[in-house]
């Protein structure tokens, strides 16, 4: 585990607010950012490429639904045949 990072004094004077994120990533200790960012830029994509397969699927159910239900056939005791 790396050793607490020491911040630089906040040009408003403040003590008590949170650090710069710039630090948090290793900045300050010679390490660019960019594993650390395409670690989180590939986590995310991950989750949108799932989001967009589950939307897919949403889309092609309601498509089925939709060209399946023919309101001619709608069955005088329910609400409607798409329900």
């Amino acid at each position: 585990m790396m050793p607490p990072v020491a911040h630089p004094p906040r040009s408003d004077g403040r003590t008590d607010a949170v650090p710069d994120r710039r630090h948090s990533f290793g900045r300050d200790a010679g390490q660019a950012p960019c594993i650390h960012v395409r670690d989180l830029l590939a986590k995310q994509l991950s989750e949108l490429d799932a989001r967009i397969a589950e939307l897919t699927a949403l889309q092609a159910t309601v498509h089925d639904a939709a060209v399946a239900a023919d309101p001619a056939d709608c069955d005088p005791e329910r609400i409607c045949s798409y329900l």
